[in-house]
């Protein structure tokens, strides 16, 4: 067993675990008894966190309710694993667990604190990202995730260089340029119901490390702008000035020919592609 534990034990323990653990955070003197794990005795933090609102506290979810009702019971943020696989299929679900499960022990979840972890790799064609990648992910699904450790292995039964595609196409990855990235990811955000507070990539290097610095910056240039709202502001402004451009550029014409009659000069038909009055 894992941890020298059965499976059975670690739900249980990660509850009891981390009640105790919040309540040392929170500046209290715990004495407590685990039989058979451990005892505390007038055990305290010498240390308080830095931030005032407390160190970030997270439990990872994929497919069962458990961690989801965990961190409902003891209001912490959710990162829930399971989003890879065909678009979100529990996110919504996920999330609804943990606010009931919050409501039955006071607490209030705030949908900043759910994060959501999955497979993106954005390049400068689907093609040449699942170009870059596929061998690797399917190398990383089916001798790893399957063969080493036992797990369902996907339906895929193609070749590998197929296998990247193949997880686009049915929902289980990101794979594309910055706008089918994009694109996806908003997808993701519908399918959670409200929204989630941030996404973390799953940070498998598949591909060599000039491809991968590639990656990273086409996410970080064309990708995340669309989400922490650097887009904003200049995509108003622009929808402004091409809304006004006519306006605007017929009144800098008129005045360049107002300019050019008190020179003396011969005004042209059309400025900047505005007729002017004669």
């Amino acid at each position: 067993p894992q941890l020298g534990l059965h499976p059975t034990q670690l739900r249980p323990r990660l509850d009891e675990g981390l009640g105790i653990i919040l309540r040392l955070l929170n500046g209290e003197e715990v004495t407590h008894e685990s039989p058979g794990w451990f005892t505390l005795k007038n055990a305290s933090c010498q240390l308080q966190p830095y931030h005032e609102e407390g160190i970030p506290v997270f439990v990872t979810a994929t497919s069962s309710p458990g961690s989801a009702r965990v961190a409902g019971k003891h209001g912490v943020g959710i990162l829930s694993g399971g989003s890879f696989r065909p678009l979100g299929p529990g996110l919504k679900s996920i999330w609804e667990t943990a606010l009931d499960a919050a409501a039955e022990h006071g607490h209030t979840l705030d949908r900043r604190d759910y994060r959501v972890m999955t497979r993106i790799y954005v390049a400068e064609s689907r093609e040449q990202a699942c170009r870059d990648i596929s061998v690797g992910l399917h190398e990383f699904d089916f001798e790893y995730f399957s063969g080493t450790l036992g797990r369902p292995a996907p339906s895929y039964d193609g070749p590998p260089e197929g296998y990247a595609d193949w997880c686009v196409d049915n929902g289980g990855a990101l794979f594309g340029t910055p706008e089918e990235v994009t694109a996806g990811l908003k997808q993701l955000w519908e399918a959670s119901g409200e929204g989630f507070g941030g996404i973390l990539l799953m940070g498998n290097e598949f591909a060599p490390p000039e491809r991968m610095r590639n990656h990273y910056e086409l996410l970080a240039r064309y990708v995340m702008p669309h989400f922490n709202g650097a887009y904003e502001r200049p995509s108003r402004s622009h929808a402004r000035a091409v809304n006004e451009r006519v306006a605007n550029n017929q009144g800098e014409a008129e005045a360049i020919a107002e300019a050019i009659r008190a020179a003396g000069g011969q005004v042209p038909d059309v400025i900047l592609g505005a007729p002017i009055k004669k």
